[in-house]
């Protein structure tokens, strides 16, 4: 039998690991203290040195700038309230009926909601960016129509905002598309 110290362990808490022979349980502990002297005091797991490579090659070899990338999410992104489309366009549209006593502007509005909400269902609203609902504009009639869309996803871009469903408003980058014919 090895203990293995809290500090060392997975779940935190000192753990018993039994071996079935003396030679096997000695292995095992040569191959522990070679990976520490490999990997440092910091006793790094197996795995960690794998993360670190696929970091390395989706940074382009640099990591100095992990650490502003960590910052950028904890500004950003940590306190997000994940959400996907078709719930925050009910929120959205339950919202409006209160806000919006014109029947013909409310269903003008969950009109073309219920036509994005097709478009993105199962995805999560952090994850729309600008091209996306560039792209799903782009298939409505430049003019009047698509300028429609594009004032109605407004209000809704906002909404997710205030609730921390999005960090940045991907609308603020997507232009108007009025021009009418």
């Amino acid at each position: 039998m090895v203990f293995i110290p809290a500090k060392l362990s997975d779940s935190g808490k000192r753990e018993a690991k039994y071996y079935a022979t003396k030679k096997s349980a000695a292995q095992a502990i040569a191959d522990f203290k070679q990976e520490k002297r490999e990997h440092g005091k910091q006793a790094v797991t197996s795995d960690e040195p794998m993360i670190v490579g696929l970091l390395r090659k989706e940074l382009g070899g640099d990591l100095s700038i992990l650490p502003e990338i960590l910052r950028h999410w904890k500004r950003t992104g940590e306190k997000l309230n994940q959400i996907e489309v078709k719930e925050a366009v009910k929120e959205f549209t339950d919202l409006a009926e209160k806000d919006y006593p014109n029947h013909r502007t409310l269903n003008d509005i969950k009109e073309r909601l219920e036509n994005f909400k097709a478009a993105f269902s199962s995805r999560f609203v952090h994850e729309l960016s600008p091209t996306d609902i560039e792209r799903f504009l782009e298939g409505y009639s430049a003019g009047w129509d698509r300028w429609s869309y594009h004032k109605r996803l407004g209000p809704f871009f906002k909404m997710a905002k205030r609730r921390r469903w999005i960090a940045i408003n991907p609308m603020e980058e997507v232009p108007k598309h009025c021009s009418r014919r």
